[in-house]
């Protein structure tokens, strides 16, 4: 019997990266290990943060507030 998988690649999603904008404020990161920190400075909230799951699916998510750990669960398409 053939079971397919759920299209997730692994569950720490090494491999991808993210990317935050606050402001005039851009940083990306490459996805290295299970958390990663951006420094937001003195804005409150990430406008956009946008999401290349390792197997190359975009995800955005809008206006996190800062200081807080954000846990981003990958939508499946």
């Amino acid at each position: 019997m053939n079971v397919p998988g759920d299209g997730r690649i692994n569950s720490f999603a090494l491999g991808g990266e993210v990317d935050v904008q606050a402001g005039l404020l851009f940083q990306k990161q490459p996805i290295t290990a299970p958390m990663l920190h951006f420094g937001l400075g003195e804005h409150h909230t990430a406008h956009v943060t946008r999401i290349i799951w390792p197997n190359g699916e975009v995800q955005a998510e809008f206006k996190l507030q800062s200081n807080q750990i954000v846990v981003a669960r990958q939508r499946l398409k």
